[in-house]
Formats: structure tokens, C-alpha cells, sequence
């Protein structure tokens, strides 16, 4: 299924594959561009992960809700670091290539290049990102926040979208939904019957691609030592959980064979604290606190936090992304209260503060993590 990586050990401008490896790798290098960024922070101990505004015309991105959480917490806005941290526009134009540029390559190899390397885009992203910083880009920042991640559910969504038209009736297929009928052995004339044979079978493909990716894996084991090397300078990672939750409920509701993976963030792995939502139901009383519906749950998963109607610059916003800055800005309280402290007490004391999955509560010794 997945292209081997030896495959991409070369460039070659004129395969839409080799194209779509090659710049997704090549985000996983530090730029000057990344280095540049840093420049103008250097009274941050905090620094957020995300995508922002380029100018005070645009409206708030993600990013900067997110940042805006921290902010409101009680730091200064020179102590919030904006790192850009989104995939370059040559790998997004080359992951839409893909499906939809004209070439003679197999159709069946750049679907499943398509499905790996969207799962493996942010991570490398992020890899590039973090050995910037790893460089001394920016020696005062301590605490992160990075709230933004990769779920199979996401690119199932991802792919299904280029396969449907939108606004038309149920069961319109694309031109790229056409091919893939004939690639996945969709069997079913009937259009609103064809429709769902199609989702099961991309559900079953981004399955399958996922979990058999070489490449993939290769980002995720960069990014555990990437991530450790951090911790050992000092530095600490927090990260959402992801949202994929209600649409594995949604897709098993409708009929779907669905892994439990399906909601998991691909990038969680590596010591961090990675934080998923409750809805605190209108109180302040932690035991009403209720997982929220969206909050994907899984073993890598550490603390809880509000993840409901989270106030931020563009007013209440709701995701795990929005849980996840408060944790980052009470770690980061506490780092300042205790500077002598590991980063493991300092996880030990932030878990008394937020809500510990009863699947982890198990073992706060150190979170996913090995070491201080």
C-alpha cells in the first residue's frame, strides 16, 4: 500500500508522487524562514505552535485564539512567542496534486500517497519547527503549545471531500470520486447505496495506509526524540488531544465499520502533555465536569481541561485546541513558582489541577514520558 521510502530517496519533478515526498520531507528541514521568526521574541518564556495572521487586516487565525487563551491567563503578550508552524504552500499544492493533477502514475499509488503524507504533513511540519528551536532559536522559551494535530478521521474527511461534490445531491461524485469508485472495487449503481460502499472503503484505505506508513512512522519516531531532546534542555510540550471523536461516533451511528484508532492524533506520541476537553456542564463543580463530545480519547491522552466555551480574542471557542492553553499557561505558573523543579514534579503538581483520564490515572509518575 504506502509507497516504500526508498522510493523518494531522489527527486524527480515530473512524478506528482516524488513531488509530494520530496516537499513534505523538505518541511521537516529547518528554514531560514523558521530561524527569522524567532528574532523579534526573545522575552518569551512561552511560545505557541500554530498558524496566525499575517497582518492586522486579516482576521484571527486558530493560532491566535489560541495564543489569546494564554494571554488572558495572565502573561503579557511579549511573553507569548508566535512560531508559524504550518505546512509550506509547495506541500500543500503537491499533496492536491495528487488526486487532482493529470499524469500517467498510477492513480491507485497517489491515493495512498495522498493518505499517507496527509497524515505525516504536520508532524514534519513540526519536526522542522522544533529543531529550529532545538538550535537556540529562541534559548528562553519553556513552555509550549501546539494545537494542532492529525487524526485518520481527519483524512478520511479530507479524502471523501475531494470524492464528493458538494451542494449536489447525496451520492454526486467528482471526477476524483469517479476514479476511486473504479479504484476501491465500489460495486453499487444505486447512488445513495455506491455513496456509502465508497466511505467504508476510504475508511477501510486510510486505515490500512496509516497504519502500514513507513514514513509516517519514521516522522513519529523523529518527533519522540525531538521532543526528548527538548525535555532534557528543559523545555515542555503540551499538545491537544484532537477533536475526531464525535466523527468516529458518527460514522459508526451510520452503519461504519470503524477502528478505535480512528479519532487518535497521530502526532501524540513522545514526551508531552497531551490534553483533551471536558464540558464543565455550566458549573464550577469539577464533578460535573462530563467528557466533552468531540474530545478524542485514547491511552496517550494525560490531562482535562475546559474545552467548552473557552474565552478567547474572537469570543467563546470550543476544541481540545482551547483546553490545552490552559494547561499551558498553569504549567508554565508553576515553573516560574518552582524554577528548581523537574519537568517531571512539574507534571506531577499541574495533574492535581486538571482532570486525569481514569485510564491514565493509573500512573502519574511521569506521563508518557521516561526521565526528568
Amino acid at each position: 500500500m504506502p509507497i516504500p521510502a526508498s522510493s523518494i530517496t531522489s527527486y524527480n519533478a515530473s512524478s506528482p508522487t516524488s513531488r509530494a515526498y520530496w516537499s513534505v520531507r523538505q518541511d521537516s528541514v529547518p528554514s531560514e524562514k523558521s530561524r527569522r521568526q524567532f528574532e523579534n521574541s526573545s522575552a518569551a518564556t512561552l511560545g505557541v505552535l500554530d498558524l496566525f495572521q499575517s497582518d492586522a487586516q486579516q482576521g484571527a487565525l486558530h493560532g491566535d485564539n489560541v495564543r489569546s487563551v494564554i494571554v488572558k491567563a495572565g502573561f503579557s503578550e511579549s511573553e507569548v512567542a508566535k512560531i508559524d508552524n504550518s505546512p509550506s504552500s509547495e506541500s500543500n499544492k503537491a499533496l492536491c496534486d495528487l488526486l487532482y493533477a493529470p499524469d500517467d502514475e498510477s492513480f491507485s499509488d497517489r491515493v495512498d500517497a495522498y493518505i499517507e503524507l496527509s497524515a505525516t504533513a504536520m508532524l514534519s511540519k513540526t519536526n522542522g519547527t522544533l529543531r529550529s528551536l532545538l538550535e537556540g532559536a529562541n534559548p528562553g522559551l519553556r513552555t509550549l503549545n501546539q494545537s494542532q494535530g492529525t487524526t485518520r478521521a481527519d483524512v478520511y474527511q479530507l479524502l471523501t471531500g475531494a470524492a464528493f461534490l458538494r451542494g449536489g445531491s447525496y451520492g454526486s461524485l467528482t471526477d476524483v470520486g469517479l476514479k476511486m469508485v473504479e479504484l476501491l472495487g465500489v460495486k453499487s449503481e444505486d447512488p445513495s447505496e455506491r455513496a456509502k460502499e465508497l466511505c467504508q472503503a476510504c475508511i477501510d484505505r486510510v486505515q490500512t495506509v496509516v497504519d502500514q506508513s513507513a514514513t509516517l512512522k519514521e516522522a513519529q519516531t523523529e518527533h519522540a526524540q525531538l521532543v526528548q531532546d527538548l525535555r532534557e534542555k528543559g523545555i515542555t510540550l503540551i499538545t491537544s488531544a484532537g477533536n475526531s471523536a464525535d466523527e468516529l461516533w458518527q460514522l459508526r451511528n451510520q452503519g461504519f465499520r470503524v477502528d478505535d484508532s480512528f479519532d487518535d492524533d497521530v502526532t501524540s506520541v513522545g514526551p508531552k502533555i497531551v490534553v483533551g476537553a471536558v464540558d464543565p456542564m455550566g458549573t464550577a463543580w469539577i464533578e460535573d465536569d462530563q467528557v466533552a463530545y468531540f474530545s478524542s480519547d485514547y491511552p496517550g491522552v494525560n490531562l482535562m481541561a475546559p474545552g467548552v466555551g473557552v474565552a478567547t480574542m474572537s469570543g467563546p471557542e470550543t476544541g481540545t485546541s482551547f483546553a490545552a492553553p490552559l494547561v499551558t499557561a498553569e504549567f508554565e505558573k508553576i515553573r516560574r513558582s518552582h524554577p528548581q523543579w523537574t519537568i517531571a514534579e512539574l507534571e506531577r503538581d499541574v495533574s492535581a489541577k486538571f482532570r486525569v483520564p481514569d485510564a491514565f490515572r493509573l500512573n502519574l509518575a511521569g506521563f508518557n514520558t521516561a526521565g526528568s
